[in-house]
């Protein structure tokens, strides 16, 4: 008897352990916001520090959809760009902001396409190094205002400011940025 208590309780600390912390776990993946009555672990953290995890979970005005432009005019279907999944598209935009908020050159330079800028950024390093000539202050402040409901779209990809600043298309494996026009 005494031998299985030995044999068990190891286990049991382990769950208990795992159970106890007061979270939840939520997959990035999932459309649906979380209810932020307790705090969240993220399974998707990838190139994120720790103190800037729970700010990626969507509003519902970040999530809702448009259906006209503040210009008037009527979007383009997501389709059309590229992007079957507007939720996930919207939530690596929250990524993308949160990295140049931090200036996380490497997490950008991990999601640029390549050759970069009509050839002239070759790989990441090269981009690392030209990092501030690409994300300026008025390109930050652009990402950072940009109006989560009211993102053009066009056979190109999506676009991030009214004037083209920032454009993204869905590849095989996730989003990148294809142009930075400062």
């Amino acid at each position: 008897m005494l031998k299985k208590i030995f044999l068990l309780a190891p286990f049991i600390l382990f769950l208990f352990a795992c159970n106890n912390d007061g979270s939840k776990e939520v997959d990035l993946g999932d459309s649906t916001p979380p209810k932020i009555d307790t705090p969240i672990v993220y399974k998707d953290t990838t190139h994120l520090q720790p103190a800037i995890i729970d700010s990626l979970a969507l509003t519902p005005e970040q999530l809702k959809d448009d259906s006209t432009f503040a210009n008037g005019s009527e979007p383009t279907a997501w389709s059309v760009a590229g992007i079957d999944d507007p939720v996930a598209f919207k939530k690596f935009l929250k990524k993308l902001q949160i990295w140049v908020k931090n200036d996380q050159r490497d997490s950008l330079a991990s999601v640029i396409s390549y050759p970069f800028d009509k050839g002239k950024i070759k790989n990441a390093e090269a981009f690392k190094r030209n990092y501030d000539k690409y994300f300026t202050a008025r390109i930050k402040d652009t990402l950072q205002q940009q109006n989560f409901s009211q993102i053009f779209r066009n056979y190109h990809g999506a676009m991030i400011g009214w004037e083209g600043d920032i454009w993204l298309y869905k590849a095989d494996n996730g989003f990148k940025i294809s142009a930075i026009n400062n």
